[in-house]
């Protein structure tokens, strides 16, 4: 998985007008069509979020056309944390055209950007930064990773990630589980064993010796004539 570090040097890499993109994929765990199939009016400032109605894809005509997103559970509404929220209405401000169906990022001509603009502008910023293996899709796994970290059962991930199916949902919560066990055994070095002193012979023997003589001082007390109960005497006869 991706370490924060790398996630935020790649956003700072990338062109200014295509950051938000970087943050919609890393902090939103949005796909490439998601982000670029949206629209202003998917904005939702006061909700804090944005809602995946569509999806763009690129036909191999090199067509650019609007499409249902990837499967019935893909049309969702994905709360931000505030940070991203901020950055997205930074963006907007900056980038987006004040009618409600312009894009959120668009080509020169005003029109929806291409994916393959996007990929060659992701590849640039990664090159700039040493990590030429990282593919754009990693940011959503980086995501989605890390929503599972705070505890997201497998219902609010499919519900986060737009999954139909448990089973993707599941490969992050067994990511978590095999972080967990890095960063358990990571805590190794920090465990000091507790000493462990052994007894010579001699010790223990005195130890026994020491109870032995306990037992036998507190069985005379128990039989000291001190500490017995005296008879109850019978009732005395009336005028003896």
């Amino acid at each position: 998985m991706l370490a924060l570090a790398e996630v935020e040097a790649l956003t700072d890499a990338i062109s200014e007008g295509l950051r938000a993109a970087v943050v919609l994929a890393s902090w939103g765990g949005l796909r490439r069509g998601e982000i670029l199939g949206l629209q202003r009016r998917d904005v939702n400032e006061v909700a804090g979020g944005v809602a995946i109605e569509r999806s763009l894809h690129e036909l191999h005509t090199g067509e650019v056309v609007y499409g249902p997103p990837k499967s019935k559970a893909g049309a969702r509404f994905v709360h931000l944390p505030k940070p991203a929220m901020a950055s997205l209405l930074a963006h907007l401000d900056s980038h987006v055209a004040a009618r409600p169906q312009a894009p959120l990022f668009s080509s020169t001509t005003g029109g929806p950007m291409r994916p393959r603009f996007l990929e060659s502008e992701w590849r640039r910023a990664r090159r700039l930064v040493g990590l030429e293996h990282v593919r754009f899709h990693d940011l959503r796994h980086f995501h989605l990773t890390m929503f599972a970290t705070q505890g997201a059962t497998t219902a609010e991930l499919m519900a986060r990630a737009g999954h139909s199916s448990p089973k993707a949902a599941l490969t992050y919560q067994h990511a978590t589980s095999d972080r967990d066990k890095v960063l358990a055994d990571a805590l190794a070095e920090f465990v000091a064993p507790a000493p462990v002193t052994a007894l010579r012979e001699e010790e223990l023997e005195r130890s026994r010796q020491d109870r032995a003589n306990w037992r036998r001082t507190k069985r005379a007390d128990l039989l000291s004539p001190g500490l017995s109960c005296p008879r109850q005497e019978s009732n005395p006869q009336p005028g003896g």
